[in-house]
């Protein structure tokens, strides 16, 4: 089964990603209540302050240019207030005339013959060009000459006259340039004034405009189809109450926001407007700013703010990206500390300062650390050796003492004349055997813990088949490496020699070849699986076992073993043993 291998970051990646989220976040949202607390209190009252500023400082304009009369007179002071509120006209605007009839309107309002006016420009009697015609039809007067005479003229006329105009079907306006107003509201916000509508009915009229001066605009509206011009012109509806106007002072300021577009603008902008209604002049007088220029404090404040923002985010991310660099940095060189440890190669190593009183302090402890390993390395690896010094004695002692018993038992062969005597010492003789080979083996491989079973059974073979002499054996073994642990490889061993001997004592036939199979193998279940066979007389079932048989019960009892004899296996015996006993090997 493939091992899905899931990538780990570092903590490096880790800490940078919390530290964003912990840095910009809250700035975002810092900029974000910004954005709703300073733009929505702070920057209206700022920019309601700079229109107010301009209606109050046009309200004394007009008192002082105008006389307080019940109209509005039509005399060089209140032409100068408009100079002064929106600055000096700086073009005429014509409406559908034709070629011939804007000359023939230009030569009459000008009082000169020296105007023409081809199908696309106007020009003077020196050809030099004065005006020309839009791409919407209309006509554009604005050589500076031309305007100022028109201008003078302009003035001059009564406000009836220039409503006519104004309102013409072919019509005459002009055009100020508010830049070079004396009361100036921002950029683009101006001040006008509107004929006040008192009751029902009534027109208004453009008094005092950059662009619609004259120009009736009671039903003039914008994009919402809302009546602008009406609304200022009865101050939002308050001047149609009956008596209203007796009530109203200079002081009362009406606040009027609506979208609006000049004939010379492209699109409708929102707008901020103040509204006074001077009843002396029988006029409303209004202040206006355009949001996007209303909210410039704002803005200014809000690029200055965000500015500062991201240089002190960038300041602390810088600052931290180089901690935590330096930090990476000081614990990969633990983790290769850490790596030379694992090498165990008897050297205690020692890391540079990392610039980190903690992270120094740990290098250090592991300094120590690794020192006391060594230590105990070196003592453990001593007492391993004294150990292994012993137990070899102690095996190679055994060894003598199991083969001192065995040449005793030889000598002691010798000696004696009764047979049933001589098979018992010849018995224990293979039995002692078995053991000592147990511990030959042992002592052999350097190893104190497995015994290479599979070889065993071939040494005892080969102890057996020495001795042998009973003619021809036709001897197979299929043995398989196995290991088992030194407390079980004894009693095994024993079992083992029991079953061989018997097969070369009592497995050999008479009257036929010997045929002997040895087979050692082991599956997946932790099960040892043992096999002798021979064609021998076979195992009699009547016959009463002897010690051999006896110990071999004994052992497979106390080793958990399954015996198992099958004989005959054919009508002329033969026999076989299967020994199966759980294991635990290397």
């Amino acid at each position: 089964m493939n091992k899905v291998r899931t990538r780990k970051r570092g903590i490096f990646t880790i800490i940078l990603v919390v530290m964003f989220f912990s840095v910009f976040i809250p700035l975002s949202l810092t900029l974000v209540l910004w954005r709703f607390v300073y733009w929505g209190t702070t920057t209206r009252a700022l920019g309601l302050s700079e229109i107010e500023t301009a209606l109050n400082g046009a309200t004394q304009l007009l008192t002082m240019y105008s006389p307080l009369t019940g109209s509005i007179p039509d005399t060089a002071g209140f032409a100068q207030l408009k100079r002064l509120l929106n600055g000096p006209i700086v073009s005429f605007r014509f409406g559908p005339f034709s070629a011939d009839e804007l000359q023939l309107f230009l030569r009459d309002y000008l009082e000169t013959k020296n105007i023409f006016v081809s199908e696309s420009i106007i020009t003077d009697s020196s050809s030099r060009e004065i005006g020309q015609r839009n791409a919407d039809g209309g006509w554009v007067l604005n050589a500076s000459d031309w305007v100022g005479k028109g201008a003078f003229k302009w003035d001059s006329l009564s406000e009836p006259e220039r409503r006519a105009y104004a309102n013409a079907e072919k019509f005459m306006q002009v055009s100020r340039d508010i830049s070079k107003a004396v009361v100036r509201l921002g950029t683009t916000g101006y001040l006008w004034a509107i004929s006040a509508v008192t009751e029902r009915g009534q027109h208004c009229y453009e008094l005092i405009h950059p662009q619609l001066e004259g120009v009736d605009i009671t039903n003039v509206t914008n994009y919402k189809n809302i009546p602008v011009g009406y609304e200022i012109a009865t101050l939002r509806g308050k001047l149609l109450n009956a008596g209203s106007e007796n009530y109203l002072s200079r002081s009362d300021i009406v606040r009027y926001d609506y979208s609006w577009k000049n004939p010379e603008e492209t699109r409708e902008r929102n707008k901020i407007a103040l509204l006074r209604y001077i009843k002396s002049h029988n006029l409303v007088l209004a202040a206006g700013l355009y949001e996007d220029e209303y909210l410039k404090p704002a803005q200014a404040a809000e690029q200055l703010f965000v500015l500062i923002t991201m240089f002190m985010a960038a300041i602390i991310y810088l600052s931290m990206f180089l901690f935590i660099r330096k930090l990476s940095k000081s614990l990969n060189t633990l983790t290769n500390y850490a790596e030379l440890t694992a090498r165990a190669d008897g050297t205690v190593h020692r890391l540079a300062p990392t610039g980190f009183h903690e992270l120094d302090q740990l290098s250090e402890s592991l300094s120590v650390m690794e020192n006391e390993i060594l230590k105990r390395e070196t003592n453990l690896v001593h007492e391993l050796k004294e150990k292994d010094v012993l137990i070899q004695e102690v095996h190679h002692r055994v060894k003598n003492n199991l083969s001192v018993l065995i040449s005793m038992i030889s000598l002691q062969l010798q000696q004696v004349q009764s047979d049933e005597t001589r098979d018992a010492l010849t018995q224990l003789q293979g039995r002692i055997t078995s053991m000592a080979m147990v511990y030959q083996q042992l002592f052999g491989a350097n190893q104190y813990t497995h015994l290479p079973f599979d070889e065993y059974i071939q040494g005892m073979l080969s102890y057996y088949q020495s001795g042998y002499n009973g003619g021809y054996l036709d001897r197979k073994e299929s043995l398989a490496p196995c290991e088992i642990e030194l407390e079980r490889a004894v009693p095994l061993g024993l079992i083992i020699n029991e079953l061989i001997s018997n097969a070369y004592t009592h497995g050999i036939p008479l009257h036929r070849p010997a045929v002997l199979r040895i087979s050692l193998d082991r599956d997946e279940q932790h099960t040892i699986f043992f096999m002798i066979q021979d064609n021998g007389p076979g195992f009699k079932a009547d016959v009463i076992e002897k010690t051999g048989m006896l110990l071999v019960r004994a052992l497979c009892a106390q080793l958990h073993a399954e015996l198992l004899i099958e004989s005959p296996l054919d009508s002329e015996g033969g026999c076989r043993i299967t020994l199966r006993l759980p294991y635990k090997t290397t």
